[in-house]
């Protein structure tokens, strides 16, 4: 099995788990553009995708069982358990060679100094999400999506992930709070940016999509498209290094592309990610 086989199988392992609140939490991570490729309805996706493991899961700062087991009483029974010395008890890990991992996260709320830090989820004993800003459009602008639970069976799990444009919106603007790291190999950042990237590449009905997505966003959170588009020409200036570091990940990813030409590919489509910004903010 390669990578991406293994990966998703832990996904589903991990989905299986969450279950019993599948309708309450939404899977934003980077496995969001993966299930749009595989189960989003498109009749094409032109462009491959950033490989990744672990699963993000956004939930409300207050979940209420109702009746249902704890999430941390899920997970530990699951064996899951919480990475507390650097994730406190908001990520949680399986076995880690199969990829098993799973981050809770919530939309933060007070001083900038407390961006990053993790809080109670109230209603749910044992479990923290890490706040950070940003994340309220993908919770707001969500659809669901019918994931197979087993390869090849008939059973599906319906999982809540954020539509494609506000999916676009959170990338475009939390690229920009990323840190680079010291030795400039690949950042968080630039994996942001790569995941507009690929959207933009996938195709004129991936395109579509997002371009009907954004127009009914910015009509009601207009400044979250308004920032989308401003931190995308930050991005095009030169002004973070995550444009490098994407174009770095592209060219190792796909050998067809020297490093120029990666810088090159990533420019033009982040350049058509900001036109359909700024033609989302016009109509509004």
């Amino acid at each position: 099995m390669n990578d991406l086989g293994r990966f998703e199988a832990s996904l589903r392992r991990v989905l299986s788990e969450l279950r019993p609140y599948l309708d309450t939490v939404v899977v934003i991570g980077g496995w969001v553009p993966h299930l749009y490729q595989r189960y989003g309805g498109f009749a094409a996706w032109g462009s491959r995708l950033a490989l990744t493991a672990e699963v993000d899961v956004m939930t409300e700062r207050a979940l209420p069982a109702d009746g249902r087991p704890p999430l941390s009483q899920l997970l530990r029974e699951s064996g899951f358990e919480p990475r507390v010395r650097t994730g406190g008890l908001a990520v949680w890990e399986g076995d880690l060679m199969a990829g098993e991992k799973v981050e809770f996260l919530v939309e933060h709320r007070g001083t900038a100094l407390q961006i990053g830090s993790i809080v109670p989820i109230a209603g749910q004993p044992g479990l923290g999400a890490i706040s950070l800003p940003g994340l309220a459009v993908m919770m707001r602008y969500r659809q669901p999506l019918k994931i197979p639970f087993a390869t090849g069976g008939p059973e599906t799990l319906d999982v809540w992930v954020p539509r494609l444009g506000a999916y676009l919106v959170n990338k475009a603007q939390t690229y920009a709070a990323r840190s680079s790291p010291a030795d400039g190999g690949d950042s968080k950042a630039g994996k942001d940016l790569l995941y507009v990237r690929d959207m933009m590449a996938a195709g004129q009905e991936v395109v579509r999509r997002i371009e009907a997505d954004l127009a009914e966003i910015a009509a009601k959170d207009r400044d979250a498209v308004r920032r989308a588009a401003c931190l995308l020409v930050l991005a095009l200036g030169g002004a973070q290094a995550g444009l490098r570091s994407a174009a770095r990940m592209l060219a190792e990813r796909e050998p067809g592309f020297s490093r120029e030409a990666a810088v090159a590919d990533m420019r033009g489509h982040l350049a058509d990610a900001c036109e359909l910004l700024d033609e989302a903010i016009r109509r509004r």
